[in-house]
């Protein structure tokens, strides 16, 4: 950061610390563009408004498992569409669907599925196709 903003940013702090840690917060699509090998199909990530809102839910049963992404290059935003896991139940209807709120601030990887998991579900889907 230059240096001729940080007394102002220092200001900012003492005023309203939310102010300061509202910036850092990011949308889903900013959290999935700054992932090291980019938008990865099959991330886990979560929203920490879950959490405080007072569900009783976990990181480990529940989080949306990223399908397919559309960043938009140059421009914050984009669509992601996934599978909604709910406390440890698959309550997407169909194969994925978009993410709701994904433009809402403050999500977080938590991890990616597991290779097991992504090729059973990907077994499934061929055999539907086939039937």
């Amino acid at each position: 950061m230059s240096r001729p903003l940080q007394p102002a940013l220092d200001a900012l702090k003492s005023l309203n610390p939310s102010a300061v840690s509202a910036l850092k917060k990011k949308n889903l699509p900013a959290v999935l563009s700054r992932l090291p090998s980019g938008p990865v199909r099959g991330t886990r990530v979560t929203q920490r408004r879950w959490h405080a809102k007072g569900l009783s839910v976990t990181d480990e049963d529940t989080y949306w498992t990223v399908t397919r992404t559309k960043l938009n290059v140059g421009a914050p935003g984009g669509k992601v569409w996934g599978r909604l896991t709910w406390k440890c139940k698959d309550v997407t209807k169909g194969e994925e669907e978009r993410v709701k709120g994904a433009l809402k601030f403050d999500w977080r990887v938590i991890g990616e599925e597991p290779a097991s998991a992504r090729a059973s579900r990907e077994q499934a889907g061929a055999g539907k196709a086939e039937a």
